[in-house]
């Protein structure tokens, strides 16, 4: 007993001694010490205001540590190599690889910018009634103004090189040509003033559209119809689902997700096959319209906990899981705070290997 206390003993002041064992030991590629809270990616602790680093002991699962890539704060587009931020001043382009806050980070162009969307193009939605188009990198930009656009809009979705976008007028296609100083504009449901879209989302080359009703509000809140139009322009709409008090949206080839204020998050298969199942929780965690995808699971933000929740794209989830927190979000989008685009829907990007998302102040990206 007397041998196994010293023992015991003994090994305590070994490791008071040797704070690495405790706060990350030596890595085999640098030698050096890996910071509390770092993860296979290399991903450095948050900077000073940005969420809270977890001990290297914390559970795998828990929220994941953040690094602040950018001092911006807007809209968000992702590019295979670079953010894309929507700023009110202008758009700035910060490479992916990153490893602070960018300093001096170059202006594609400068100019008051409310949202983007990348494909073969790289699109700019200005105030009212003109678009920026450019090529990724921001080069060659010009401005077009083909009448108002974006009278409370709620969606911009860029494939090829195409732009739509949905208003309270209707939803509309931009078709661009590198020779043409007047691009097209092809209406994709226009004049249905008493079926307003309300949101748009890309799913592949067709379009999800989110249908209000009416412009009443029953017992259970505003009801909205998801529809799928294939092949965007003279074709028929293959219903998906009705849901109510609809703040975000989003899709790919294979589902579609809608927040319920809240009520909870949604999913919609687009074969038809059936509906995924819901995500519940408590109301605060669905009071935002930020919400995007990967191949496993679904993430979107709530502004009053300051939180990025994510789910199982399968419905596999019991609860929301609590991905990132101690965020700060706007409440709505200050420019434009009369109309119903933004409210903070596109702060929220994802790809392969982080989520990046844009807080009131900063640029950040969190490790998958």
């Amino acid at each position: 007993m007397l041998r196994f206390s010293v023992f015991a003993i003994t090994a305590l002041l070994v490791l008071g001694g040797c704070p690495d064992a405790i706060r990350g030991a030596p890595t085999a590629a640098t030698g050096e010490p890996e910071p509390a809270g770092q993860d296979a990616t290399g991903d450095s602790p948050p900077a000073s205001g940005s969420p809270r680093a977890r001990d290297a002991g914390a559970e795998a699962k828990g929220p994941r540590t953040g690094t602040v890539v950018a001092n911006a704060s807007g809209n968000l587009a992702l590019t295979p190599t670079h953010v894309l931020v929507a700023t009110p001043s202008s758009v700035v382009r910060v490479p992916k690889a990153a490893a602070g806050p960018a300093t001096g980070t170059a202006d594609v162009f400068a100019g008051a910018a409310r949202t983007l969307g990348t494909s073969d193009h790289l699109f700019v939605v200005h105030a009212i009634d003109a678009f920026t188009v450019a090529a990724q990198d921001g080069s060659s930009p010009r401005v077009i103004r083909p009448g108002r656009l974006v009278d409370a809009a709620a969606g911009v979705v860029a494939v090829g090189a195409k732009l739509y976008w949905s208003a309270t007028s209707g939803t509309r296609a931009l078709h661009v040509t590198e020779a043409s100083t007047e691009d097209a504009t092809t209406a994709i449901r226009d004049g249905d003033t008493s079926h307003p879209v309300t949101h748009l989302a890309g799913a592949g080359e067709d379009l999800i559209l989110a249908l209000q009703r009416c412009g009443c509000i029953g017992p259970d809140g505003k009801t909205f119809d998801l529809v799928r139009r294939r092949g965007i322009v003279d074709a028929d709409d293959t219903a998906l689902g009705a849901v109510r008090d609809l703040v975000g949206l989003a899709a790919d080839e294979r589902a579609a997700f809608a927040v319920e204020r809240g009520r909870g998050l949604r999913g919609f298969s687009l074969d038809g096959s059936a509906v995924r199942a819901a995500v519940s929780g408590a109301a605060d965690l669905f009071d935002a319209g930020a919400v995007a995808l990967d191949a496993s699971h679904v993430y979107w933000l709530s502004r009053a906990r300051g939180e990025i929740l994510r789910a199982r794209r399968d419905g596999g989830n019991e609860a929301p899981e609590v991905f990132a927190e101690g965020l700060a979000f706007p409440v709505e989008d200050e420019m434009y705070a009369s109309l119903t685009y933004d409210s903070g829907r596109g702060r929220l990007a994802v790809d392969d290997a982080f989520v990046w998302v844009s807080d009131v102040t900063h640029v950040l990206r969190f490790p998958k």
